[in-house]
């Protein structure tokens, strides 16, 4: 049985300061990418005259032209329709991708051939490359792992969302069952995948930093999070989707629950980082959470009370609403970082 191939897929929008070394990591992965597919979403730097040069050299890079800029879960779309692997991992024109990533994951996945993914740990980066620690997405093993479709439920209630989309490399048949990424959904696309893939097929996970991932207040996803209004809007959509008919029996109500309260405290503390001084916006996420209890009445008070009560409050707030597993994560960070 020869080995399942791999398809890259890089969405890129005026990135030409990242993209070399975001292709050049991938290209220098010990098992090699089928095909590197970048979808230029009508730049307007030298992104894809970087690109070409590349692919002048390396037969497996491809470059998809937009004519007109329409986003980036457009981009991956079109990337997923053209693509020919076994599976499909779509990384950001912006990011990294770790020596082993390919051979690690596609490795696992040939021994769990029915998963509809594997995923692993991040690092964070900053705009010049500096190191900002890992990304704190939970780890929901310390071996590499298969979490079944009958254990994802319980897993997720556990720890909650461990699946950090561009370190995921999907098989590309169970991304395309569900219609592949919904532009209605904007930044939470993925987030669909990341719930239905796992739950109807099971997932895999390698308990070790794979991807680099730069954070930026300009990007996409944190562009979306700290405009109060338009992340309910899109937390609306996916808690729609996730109950329409096609997903019914997937999931349950608490869960469902529980995942719309973790994208609002998410967009809470986002938006207060960014803008700290913006209470009337937190009033309006807060608002929007379901099931309301004794903390979200608390919160409210504080923000009626001013700024100083309001960001004193949230910290306690959002640790309070973490899984427990992830707030015994959370202390042990702060007593070994008082340690030191």
């Amino acid at each position: 049985m020869s080995p399942p191939s791999l398809s890259v897929v890089m969405p890129n929008y005026n990135h030409a300061r990242f993209i070399r070394e975001a292709l050049e990591a991938a290209l220098a992965q010990s098992v090699p990418a089928r095909e590197v597919i970048v979808v230029d979403d009508a730049s307007t730097d030298d992104s894809r005259e970087i690109v070409a040069g590349l692919a002048a050299r390396h037969p497996s890079v491809r470059l998809l032209e937009q004519k007109r800029n329409q986003g980036v879960v457009a981009a991956m779309q079109r990337g997923l329709e053209a693509c020919s692997g076994d599976y499909v991992a779509f990384f950001a024109a912006d990011d990294q991708v770790l020596p082993g990533h390919f051979e690690r994951s596609l490795s696992l996945l040939a021994r769990h051939p029915g998963a509809g993914l594997c995923s692993t740990l991040a690092r964070l980066i900053g705009e010049k490359g500096e190191d900002l620690g890992p990304y704190h997405t939970p780890r929901i093993s310390e071996t590499e792992c298969f979490v079944p479709p009958e254990r994802f439920l319980e897993t997720y209630e556990r720890w909650g969302s461990w699946i950090v989309t561009y370190s995921a490399v999907f098989r590309r048949s169970a991304v395309l069952e569900i219609g592949g990424f919904d532009a209605g959904l904007g930044p939470t696309a993925d987030g669909l995948l990341n719930l239905v893939l796992p739950a109807r097929h099971g997932a895999c996970f390698i308990p070790e930093p794979l991807v680099l991932w730069r954070k930026l207040d300009t990007g996409y996803a944190m562009s979306s999070v700290s405009d109060p209004r338009r992340a309910i809007s899109v937390i609306e959509a996916l808690d729609a989707r996730l109950r329409e008919p096609r997903f019914s029996g997937l999931f349950s109500p608490s869960l469902l629950t529980g995942l719309k309260r973790h994208a609002l405290a998410l967009s809470l503390y986002e938006h207060a980082r960014v803008h700290p001084d913006g209470l009337d916006d937190l009033a309006i996420l807060l608002a929007h959470m379901p099931e309301p209890d004794l903390l979200d009445a608390a919160m409210k008070t504080a923000l009626r009370a001013g700024p100083a009560a309001a960001h004193a409050v949230l910290k306690l707030y959002l640790f309070l609403r973490q899984k427990p597993a992830d707030r015994l994560r959370i202390a042990a960070a702060k007593i070994s970082g008082a340690s030191r």
